[in-house]
């Protein structure tokens, strides 16, 4: 009985211990398997929030925990106040400009709180960002939204009203009525603002606007006009005593009337607003028409043929000139004064002395000196072809003593002038269109004179000008050596003509007898 009993105890000690091995196995196995069920699930659910916004996300008060990134760009965009809503007056002086918002392309930038928002949540490990994503749930995050628009379209927005704001000063200026009085326009003040300062302020409240709208002043600052009404006042007054009486250019015996309706227009304000100005070209217009009437061309010395074959010096006539510039000077003088209160009535036309090109001292200091250089003679018959003979002796007689000082051309029509039967011309004959005309035409055979004169040159060695031949061959000119003349009555047709290319002066000598001209 004993030793049954105790091999019982024993079988029983020994079951009990390994009841409570195999416990404790089962418990550490099915806690094994529970953490691999939690790491398991824990995973499975990082997993499926990696591409979502952790929950307690709001942007600009918007939750969008859960959502991904563009399932939650889509909610904002419909959701968030619209930025383009509202809109900027400008208050610059008084003028006012309102700017749209939507003018200037203002909208929310989302990616910025987009990205922030997913990664709100620790990325470093599994557990923290499942412990993030808990602390996120329960307190929250909010992320603002960026807010941008169109910075260049607003400048310029604010340009043009800057522009449209400011008001260009304008000074006061002259007119002239019709009614011959002098009236003034008033100056008007400006203002300005600062463009520069303007766009800043603008793009300040722009940027603190939110979803409201919002209106600022600009500051202008007055422009005052550089020329004010009261200056062009006392000129206009200083213009009515210009113009309100005739004014006289005289010189000697001369005189000529500006009257004031022409003065008026001679007067009006300066470039720099703050003094009278005179028109100096219209004076000089009037003033050089008064040119005919005072020029006048000098007279060179001369010579004359004594007794005895002597010469004797005539003397020279000096000219005069106008000088235009130096008379505009004395008549805007003249208003200036008159501008000044001086009542200048009359003003003295200048006119300058031209001193002929060969003196009297010239001719007197070359007539003992003189010598004969050269000469030719022309034989002719007397009759009605050259209206006996004073178609030749006439044009002889107009050159006798004529000088052609060093360097001047010698012009044979200018030399005899018109062809006129007051001065003894006749009827003559000439060639006309290769036929002879054996009179009827008025200086007819004058080509006698223009012959011996060219013959004369030639053979003295002097330059040579115009010189023509006759249609045909005359037997009393050397061959080739002749020289038609003739002018119509438009003043074309031909001539002959030499120049004095020598240091001294040349004096020609007409010589006319019967049947010949020297």
């Amino acid at each position: 009985m004993t030793a049954t009993g105790e091999a019982v105890t024993i079988s029983g000690t020994a079951g009990g211990r390994s009841a409570w091995r195999l416990a404790l196995l089962a418990f550490l196995l099915t806690s094994a398997l529970a953490a691999l069920i939690g790491v398991a699930a824990l995973l499975l659910w990082d997993r499926a929030s990696e591409e979502r916004i952790a929950d307690g996300v709001t942007v600009g008060g918007v939750p969008v925990g859960g959502l991904a990134s563009a399932d939650a760009e889509a909610l904002l965009l419909t959701t968030l106040p619209d930025m383009a809503a509202g809109e900027l007056t400008l208050h610059i002086g008084d003028a006012v400009t309102r700017i749209p918002y939507a003018d200037i392309d203002r909208r929310y930038e989302l990616d910025g709180a987009l990205g922030a928002a997913a990664d709100a949540d620790d990325p470093s490990g599994i557990l923290e960002r499942a412990a993030d994503r808990v602390a996120l749930a329960v307190r929250g995050m909010d992320i603002a939204p960026a807010v941008v628009y169109d910075r260049a379209a607003l400048d310029r927005r604010v340009d043009e009203a800057v522009a449209a704001g400011s008001v260009q000063a304008m000074d006061a200026a002259l007119r002239s009525a019709a009614d011959g009085t002098w009236s003034v326009r008033p100056a008007v003040a400006g203002r300005q603002a600062d463009a520069s300062a303007a766009r800043s302020a603008a793009a300040g409240a722009v940027d603190g606007a939110g979803t409201s709208s919002v209106a600022i002043d600009i500051p202008v600052t007055p422009v005052a006009p550089a020329v004010t009404t009261e200056q062009v006042q006392a000129l206009a007054a200083s213009a009515a005593v210009v113009s309100a009486t005739d004014l006289s250019l005289v010189a000697g015996d001369l005189s000529r009337t500006i009257a004031v309706d022409t003065l008026r227009s001679w007067v009006s304000l300066g470039d720099d607003g703050l003094s009278l100005s005179f028109d100096r070209p219209a004076i000089q217009a009037t003033v050089a028409t008064m040119a005919g009437e005072l020029d006048v061309r000098p007279v060179d010395a001369g010579f004359a043929f004594g007794e005895q074959r002597t010469i004797m010096a005539v003397p020279a006539q000096d000219g005069s000139a106008l000088d235009v510039e130096a008379t505009v000077d004395r008549v805007v003088a003249a208003l200036a004064g008159r501008a000044a209160g001086n009542p200048i009535g009359s003003v003295e036309l200048a006119v300058s002395p031209v001193v002929a090109d060969f003196s009297t001292a010239d001719a007197q200091a070359a007539a003992p000196r003189v010598v004969r250089v050269s000469g030719w003679t022309t034989r002719f018959i007397v009759n009605k072809y050259n209206f006996f003979g004073n178609n030749i002796s006439v044009p002889t007689a107009k050159m006798d003593g004529l000088v052609v000082a060093p360097g001047r051309w010698f012009d044979f029509w200018k030399a005899i002038g018109e062809i006129r039967e007051a001065d003894g011309y006749g009827p003559g004959a000439a060639i006309l269109n290769g036929r002879t005309r054996p009179t009827g035409v008025i200086g007819g055979g004058i080509c006698s004179c223009s012959t011996t004169i060219f013959n004369a040159a030639l053979r003295a060695g002097l330059e040579m000008g115009s010189r023509h031949n006759h249609y045909y061959y005359i037997t009393r000119y050397p061959v080739g050596l002749d020289a038609t003349v003739y002018r119509t009555s438009s003043g074309t047709g031909k001539n002959m003509r030499f120049r004095n290319d020598t240091p001294y002066p040349i004096l020609i000598r007409g010589v006319n007898r019967y049947g010949l001209v020297r």
